[in-house]
């Protein structure tokens, strides 16, 4: 009977803590901290991410490949073309976050 007591008391303990959560410390604190989302996919021979920034957006990337590929990153109608070694990383820094990434291949470019 004692444990039931005992099961009976945490488990509204319990409720109470989810039913009230862990408000602010104070009604001054200000506005909660912003969530980053993170995006992450890959194209061809890349793999490749970026966070969703305040000012700027830097993209990383992965060539997976043994040869020398070329990735295209738009903005929009404007975008910017990286040759990147096989089995290399590398990044970049933009503006805005990209509206596509792709591999070209090993030709280059055509933004």
């Amino acid at each position: 009977m004692r444990n039931r007591s005992i099961i009976a008391a945490l488990g509204t303990a319990a409720a109470a803590v989810l039913a009230f959560g862990a408000g602010p410390a104070s009604a001054d604190s200000g506005p909660g901290p912003t969530i980053q989302r993170t995006h992450r996919g890959s194209t061809g021979c890349f793999n490749w991410s970026w966070a969703d920034g305040t000012v700027t957006t830097t993209v990383y990337w992965h060539n997976t490949c043994k040869t020398s590929h070329f990735l295209r990153v738009r903005f929009g109608d404007t975008g910017h073309c990286f040759q990147t070694a096989g089995h290399k990383k590398a990044h970049a820094t933009f503006g805005a976050p990209p509206s596509s990434i792709r591999d070209t291949g090993t030709k280059g470019c055509a933004i």
